[in-house]
Formats: C-alpha cells, sequence, structure tokens
C-alpha cells in the first residue's frame, strides 16, 4: 500500500510539474533545478517520503522512465544535422575531447593523492559526462546559423558520445574487469538488443495508422525492451538511446507524423525522473568528491576556452534538456546499487546544480 501511495504522490507531481515546465512559470531559475530540490525534499534526508529502499520494489517502473527518456533523446539526434554543420560539428568534438581529457587528468590525480584507489572507466565515464555539460554552454557566433540550431547540435553531439562510452564501460562497471568473457558476450547482447528493437519499432511505425496505435505501439515496445534490459543486465538507458537513434534516422515522414505525441510525453517522464534523481541524491561522504569535481569543472572550462578563444563566440550558460539526460544517466548509475558509483554519480549532480545555481541566482540578482 505504500509503495501505492508513493506511485500517486510521483504521478501528481508530476502533473503539476509538468504544466508549469511547459508554462515556464519560473523565470530566474530553471524548473528541472526546482524539481531536483523537491525531489530531494522528499527524500530520506528531509520527508523520507521518497528512498532509496522503499525505490527498490518501483525499480522496474524507475528503469521504463529512464529507458523511455534515452529514447526521446535518441528520436532527436538527426545525422543531416552534422552534415549541414560538418564544420562546428569538428570544432565541437575538439572541444569535447580536450575538455574530456583535461578532467581525466585532474580527476586522475585526485584519485591517486586524495581518494586512493579508484578504477579508471569511473573516472572515464565522469569525466565524459564533465566534458559534455561543458560544451552545451557554448553558442557560436556565426552571421548564417540561428543559435537555436548551433546549441542543439553541440548538445546531442556531446550527448551521443557520452551514450557510447555508457554502452562500453557500463559492463565492467558491473564487472570490475573488461577481461573476462563477461565483456565481450556483454556488449554483443547490447548490439543485438539495439538492431533486434529497432528494426520492430521500425517496422511497427511504418504501418501504424493513428495516434492511439502509436501510443499503444510505442509503450509496449519500451516497457519489453526495457525488461529485457533489466533480465539480461543490458543498461537500459544506452540501448533505448540507440534504438531512438536509428528510428529517427531511417524514418522520414513517419517521425514527422508523431513528432507532437513524442514532444508531449517527454515532459511528464523527464519532470519524473527529475524527482527520483533529486531523491536518490547521497550527501554522506560526497562532500570531497564534490569540491573536487566543482574545481575540476572550473579549471576545464578556464582551459578550453583559452585553447579555443580565437574560434568561439559569446559564451552563454543555460540549463537544457540535454544537461538533465546527462543526469538520467547518473541515475541509471546510481540504481546499480553499488555505494561508490552513488557517491561519484552525486557528488557530479550535487556540484553541477551548485554551479548551475549560483550563476542563475547571480544573473537574478538575488
Amino acid at each position: 500500500m505504500n509503495n501505492l501511495y508513493i506511485i500517486i504522490a510521483l504521478l501528481l507531481v508530476i502533473t503539476i510539474g509538468t504544466i508549469l515546465f511547459r508554462k515556464r512559470t519560473f523565470n530566474f531559475i530553471p524548473l528541472e533545478i526546482v524539481m531536483i530540490g523537491i525531489g530531494f525534499i522528499l527524500g530520506p534526508y528531509a520527508l523520507n517520503l521518497l528512498n532509496k529502499a522503499e525505490n527498490i520494489q518501483i525499480e522496474p517502473v524507475i528503469t521504463l522512465l529512464i529507458g523511455a527518456t534515452a529514447l526521446f533523446a535518441g528520436l532527436k539526434f538527426r545525422i543531416k544535422n552534422f552534415v549541414i554543420l560538418r564544420k562546428l560539428f569538428i570544432l565541437t568534438f575538439l572541444i569535447y575531447f580536450v575538455s574530456f581529457f583535461i578532467s581525466l587528468f585532474f580527476f586522475f590525480i585526485i584519485a591517486r593523492f586524495a581518494l586512493h584507489s579508484v578504477p579508471v572507466p569511473y573516472l572515464i565515464l565522469i569525466s565524459s559526462i564533465s566534458a559534455s555539460i561543458f560544451p552545451s554552454y557554448y553558442l557560436f557566433s556565426d552571421k548564417n546559423i540561428p543559435d537555436i540550431n548551433i546549441f542543439a547540435v553541440m548538445s546531442n553531439l556531446t550527448l551521443f558520445i557520452v551514450f557510447l562510452f555508457l554502452l562500453f564501460l557500463t559492463p565492467i562497471l558491473e564487472n570490475g574487469s573488461p577481461l573476462t568473457l563477461n565483456y565481450p558476450y556483454s556488449i554483443l547482447l547490447s548490439l543485438i538488443d539495439i538492431i533486434i528493437f529497432s528494426s520492430i519499432m521500425y517496422f511497427l511505425f511504418k504501418h501504424s495508422t493513428d495516434k492511439n496505435e502509436f501510443l499503444i505501439i510505442f509503450f509496449g515496445i519500451a516497457i519489453f525492451n526495457v525488461v529485457i534490459c533489466y533480465i539480461f543486465n543490458i543498461n537500459a538507458a544506452s540501448a533505448m538511446f540507440f534504438i531512438g537513434f536509428i528510428l529517427t534516422n531511417i524514418l522520414k515522414k513517419e517521425y514527422f507524423k508523431f513528432r507532437s505525441i513524442i514532444e508531449s510525453l517527454e515532459h511528464p517522464f523527464f519532470i519524473g525522473l527529475l524527482l527520483l534523481i533529486g531523491s536518490y541524491i547521497s550527501i554522506s561522504g560526497v562532500r570531497i568528491l564534490s569540491i573536487s569535481y566543482f574545481l575540476i569543472h572550473l579549471i576545464s572550462i578556464t582551459t578550453t576556452l583559452f585553447l579555443f578563444r580565437h574560434y568561439t563566440g559569446k559564451l552563454k550558460f543555460d540549463f537544457i534538456p540535454q544537461t538533465g539526460i546527462l543526469y538520467t544517466i547518473l541515475l541509471s548509475l546510481i540504481i546499480l546499487n553499488n555505494s561508490f558509483i552513488t557517491d561519484i554519480a552525486s557528488s557530479v549532480i550535487l556540484a553541477n546544480l551548485l554551479f548551475y545555481t549560483i550563476y542563475y541566482l547571480t544573473k537574478a540578482h538575488i
């Protein structure tokens, strides 16, 4: 019965949050940050209405939310956008990897001298996420290209790279070493899952006739694939993202026919995940990690900005949906129930939220 109350409370807050999200009620700070804050208040460090122990029983539902949100993100990644902006594509790629290696270097130093033994895959993943968040801040000045297109292209490109890291690193995070027979098996299983379900969804989308039929197909396939991922220990977020990526690039008019439905479904799923992210954040034992991440983030931004100062235009900070998707990736790692992963993921979220909050409050003169 307690789980029923949890689900009802979540649905109520998600509904209210979705309405506020679409109206953009808060002007001085992004609603995404507010929803994560509400999730934290509902979590074990405040009201204790949502906590990890209770959520274990509804973990399949959480995995479904993660998978569906990743699928929505993949559906927005269209290759033709990068063909049009190929120069920007190369520059974004360079900025990402410069930022990635700077972050990885400093994380390795801290891990070696302050945190003792930290597996390299953890450092690679946290550096990839840090580097992905950073280029999302940029808007390149170009008279011939609208800023909104540049913003979307840069963010989606870095997001794509992070999901690649996630696909190949998750089996290592779970098994501890890539030098086992399970690692190639896990990767092969993930690729087979992506190919099979992309083919199934493509066939069904091509033959769906109305919106109701599309919704049934969408939820049916999404739920079934998330269950498969749960059973075979496949990372649902990375699998669903690449299914969405394949679909959006092979579907043509069918994609635009159902685009409005996809966008309307995205908001409640996203709000629900932001609440859960807030409730899953751990603040015990993450102070050094959070401070370290915050400082490395600043060093990475400053250094990369200096190196690419002749190629970049105006610098703009913003909390965009792609940043929320990165938090979704971190949540998918937290529910692995590994205390070290939980501490690292929580540190990334807390430090990044601190970065955004300081910026927005300063901007609003509060």
